[in-house]
């Protein structure tokens, strides 16, 4: 169980999520635009892929362009 009172700064947050019926492109579209908070302001990231991952980079980095256009 976690400490209610556990409150690490900012620069020790990680936000995780978990999609499954999404779009390639919703799903990037929501980790670049809806992750940043406050005076958090993000511009490094980790993307986890756990399964198939057959031309998935290629996918990501198309919307990740389409979206920072």
């Amino acid at each position: 169980m976690s400490d209610p009172n556990y409150s690490p700064p900012d620069s020790r947050f990680i936000m995780t999520s978990w999609q499954t019926e999404e779009s390639i492109e919703d799903i990037v579209w929501y980790w670049l635009e809806l992750t940043n908070y406050d005076d958090n302001i993000f511009e490094n990231y980790l993307l986890l892929i756990i399964g198939e991952t057959e031309d998935i980079e290629t996918k990501i980095m198309n919307a990740v362009n389409e979206i920072r256009l």
